[in-house]
């Protein structure tokens, strides 16, 4: 496989980018993705995986997150198939949570998803390049 390059918008204050995911039935839904170097798990709000038809019934395991507000109880489960910055993946694991207020947000991308990748971002130009490490995809 080689590199793809995604862009962003250089005058957001957020690196954001577009996704896809499918629900257990085969619906596939699109949705806008923070790309967070600081989390460790990719994670999608809960509404959104309820649309798809997920519950919390399918989960893995019960999940604690911290962060600067405090800890968060939440769940995770395997999704069907995840696809973000031009790869995809079955039977992804994402964290269920509330993420922000930010309504045209479904959820963001960690270091679970980047770590298959030598991963750059170029902010002179406002693209994230994505090359396949061996092995791993």
């Amino acid at each position: 496989m080689s590199a793809r390059v995604t862009p962003f918008d250089l005058t957001s204050q957020l690196v954001v980018v577009p996704g896809e995911m499918w629900g257990p039935r085969g619906e596939r839904r699109g949705v806008n993705l923070i790309v967070d170097t600081g989390a460790a798990m990719t994670t999608i709000k809960p509404h959104v995986l309820d649309e798809l038809g997920y519950s919390p019934r399918m989960g893995e395991y019960i999940a604690r997150v911290g962060s600067v507000v405090g800890t968060e109880h939440t769940y995770t489960l395997c999704v069907d198939r995840f696809g973000a910055l031009g790869f995809g993946f079955r039977r992804f694991l994402v964290n269920a949570a509330e993420l922000s207020t930010h309504s045209d947000i479904q959820g963001l991308i960690g270091i679970d998803f980047l770590r298959q990748f030598d991963c750059t971002f170029q902010f002179s130009t406002g693209a994230i390049v994505l090359d396949p490490i061996a092995g791993r995809t």
